[in-house]
């Protein structure tokens, strides 16, 4: 379990950078391996309700096992309706950006309330158009979350040491002479895979 710290850090920073006090709806746009862990820190930091999107059916089966309200393919749904519906015509208090598909930052600012926020912390290095008016009309605020810092690292450890359970997340263990078959595993979605550990 030692070894999904550093991951689960990233998740309770992106979390732990909104301001937003309400935690009654989170919406996470995209569910692979760090929007599956903010997933799970939101559940401990006691949102009430959570949407979370993506295409592989793999990844949101992980995300309602997990215990994400909702699991809804975007290329299926419409994610701004089912968000509206289920927050009676609200919308969520935050929204986190954990994919890279073109329409994501605008889906993530129709699916939040008047002066919701979205955070971003998906590593999306090619340029994507968004919709800017929502963000003036709704006051909305945007940051984006990077790593962690120090006490996001030691709260990861604090949550894991005290009983948090994220065995399910290894899907893949290997030793090191197939770390580079590890390696491909991921980064070409050829198996259903979270994270691979490799044994020393």
């Amino acid at each position: 379990m030692g070894t999904m710290i550093e991951p689960l850090a990233v998740a309770v920073r992106a979390l732990r950078k909104s301001t937003v006090k309400e935690k009654d709806c989170l919406v996470i746009l995209g569910s692979g391996t760090i929007g599956l862990l903010t997933l799970v820190v939101a559940r401990q930091m006691g949102y009430k309700q959570i949407v979370c999107t993506d295409t592989a059916e793999f990844n949101r089966d992980m995300a309602l096992k997990h215990g994400a309200t909702l699991a809804v393919n975007p290329l299926e749904s419409d994610i701004v309706d089912v968000v509206k519906k289920l927050t009676n015509g609200r919308g969520a208090d935050l929204a986190l950006i954990a994919a890279g598909a073109n329409n994501i930052v605008d889906q993530a600012t129709a699916c939040v309330r008047k002066r919701g926020e979205i955070g971003i912390i998906a590593m999306i290095t090619e340029k994507i158009p968004f919709y800017s008016y929502q963000i003036v009309i709704n006051e909305l605020t945007m940051y984006g979350a990077m790593t962690y810092e120090t006490k996001d690292f030691k709260e990861a450890a604090d949550m894991i040491n005290n009983g948090l359970d994220l065995s399910d997340f290894i899907t893949q263990t290997m030793d090191l002479e197939h770390t580079q078959e590890g390696l491909d595993v991921l980064s070409q979605k050829k198996e259903h895979v979270v994270k691979v550990m490799i044994e020393l």
